[in-house]
């Protein structure tokens, strides 16, 4: 048994540092009202396993996604218009996640595949 958990995040900007007025009490970072949002998809398993995330970033394009960045190769990592989890999405967390972990499972178990 697998259980699966979508949520909303705010993308977070990844600048460290900032400039102001020498003396500044308050020192706005440029970027942190940025209201893009990512959409998370976590998995885990009945003995606690926790799988690879799927995320799902909003743009049309590649250009949408983080530069720079090096997710874990098991990650899920993709984008649509809206960042929303649809039945696209779904199933490329099946097929990049879900399904070779079962047949991993499957496989260190020694069972046979299972036909519904």
């Amino acid at each position: 048994m697998i259980n699966l958990d979508r949520t909303l995040s705010k993308f977070v900007p990844g600048a460290k540092s900032t400039l102001d007025k020498r003396g500044s009490s308050n020192v706005p970072i440029a970027g942190m009202s940025d209201k893009r949002m990512i959409t998370l998809t976590f998995a885990v398993t009945l003995d606690g396993q926790f799988l690879p995330i799927h995320i799902i970033y909003g743009g049309k394009t590649k250009r949408c996604l983080p530069r720079g960045v090096r997710f874990p190769s098991t990650f899920s990592v993709s984008y649509n218009v809206k960042h929303y989890s649809n039945e696209k999405e779904v199933l490329k967390h099946l097929d990049d996640v879900i399904i070779p972990y079962i047949i991993a499972e499957r496989e260190r178990l020694g069972r046979p595949d299972q036909v519904a």
